[in-house]
């Protein structure tokens, strides 16, 4: 393997990229709807999320003890610990409205998770694991930085935060896709309840609902919306049910990363 490809290698197995994207998105929905940007809570973002997943995707399958077995695992180790340590550093910058609010997403993830001597989770109910993660990242990306701007709970809040959580739930459909062959036979995911041609079908539908409610939510409204969906409502329409790891894996988890550079240079 030559050096790019394990590079490439490490930048999405280290969950690097998806945390560019988190930190994407939370600069997107800022534009879209006008709120000051936080360098306190975009270095949070990434940060955390970066330890956040890792944990979650490699410690929790092994016992919470990180797992030898990886590539590069001392690498990844130490990225890893430093995140989240790292992370730590910006916690007394963010308000307690916010911090509130990673309270509810770090409870949700814990739910989700299965802890030492704990047999059931919310990851086995059937259906339910795309709606958790899609909470998740609606809180993250969207209520934190409007509640970092101090901004009061009124109707646009609920409306972009459920408007939030609609997106990420058809974002992460070609990802319970792509699983269907490494998640066990007893993760009863959307396209194992649904089957393949209907998820698809919903994804879309989701991606069309979101897309012209935003329209008439969003404060500053960009033409880059009609893009990202554009994109997204294809893959979904036309990945591969096999050997999609790096569609979704780099170009799907990466279509944040696109909308942040149609924002800032287009």
């Amino acid at each position: 393997m030559s050096f790019l490809s394990q590079l490439y290698s490490f930048y999405i197995r280290a969950s690097v990229h998806v945390a560019v994207a988190a930190t994407c998105m939370v600069y997107v929905i800022n534009e879209l709807f006008r709120i000051p940007h936080s360098t306190a809570l975009m270095y949070f973002v990434f940060l955390g999320t970066l330890a956040g997943y890792n944990g979650i995707k490699y410690m929790h399958r092994s016992g919470w003890v990180w797992p030898a077995d990886l590539p590069y695992p001392h690498t990844m180790g130490l990225l890893t610990l430093g995140a989240g340590a790292f992370s730590l550093l910006y916690v007394p910058r963010l308000n307690l409205s916010v911090l509130i609010a990673l309270g509810i997403a770090a409870l949700v993830s814990i739910l989700y998770v299965r802890l030492p001597g704990v047999t059931r989770n919310l990851r086995g109910v059937p259906g339910l694991k795309v709606f958790l993660v899609a909470l998740v990242w609606a809180l993250v990306t969207f209520a934190l930085p409007w509640l970092q701007d101090d901004r009061p709970l009124h109707p646009m809040f609920w409306q972009g935060l459920g408007l939030q959580w609609l997106l990420v739930v058809a974002w992460c459909l070609p990802f319970e896709i792509r699983d269907l062959s490494i998640d066990a036979d007893t993760m009863l995911t959307l396209p194992r309840l649904l089957g393949l041609t209907t998820t698809r079908i919903l994804g879309v539908a989701l991606i069309a609902v979101w897309t012209f409610t935003i329209t008439q939510v969003a404060v500053d409204f960009h033409w880059s919306v009609f893009v990202f969906a554009a994109l997204l409502a294809a893959i979904l329409a036309f990945m591969p049910k096999h050997n999609n790891w790096n569609l979704v894996s780099f170009w799907c988890e990466g279509l944040p990363i696109l909308w942040w550079l149609l924002l800032v240079i287009v």
